[in-house]
């Protein structure tokens, strides 16, 4: 999906995307050929959970550990 339907889907204006993959919060998104950026699930679910940890009232560099220390952890097993 293109920035704006990523926008769209998560509720989140365009700007804010891009500042948040200037910080680190985002991945660098993929490009299209001709310079768009293309965001898949993976983004839409991380964007969630930095809007989430945002209505939750943390900083940026307090979701940035968080989302650093969830990449680290090991997967959980189910049961």
């Amino acid at each position: 999906m293109k920035i704006g339907e990523l926008a769209k889907a998560s509720g989140c204006h365009a700007q804010s995307i891009r500042h948040y993959e200037r910080l680190g919060l985002l991945p660098p998104s993929q490009r299209t050929p001709t310079g768009h950026r293309r965001y898949g699930n993976a983004d839409l679910e991380r964007l969630r959970r930095v809007r989430r940890a945002r209505s939750q009232g943390l900083s940026l560099p307090q979701i940035r550990v968080l989302l650093d220390e969830a990449e680290a952890a090991p997967p959980r097993m189910p049961l």
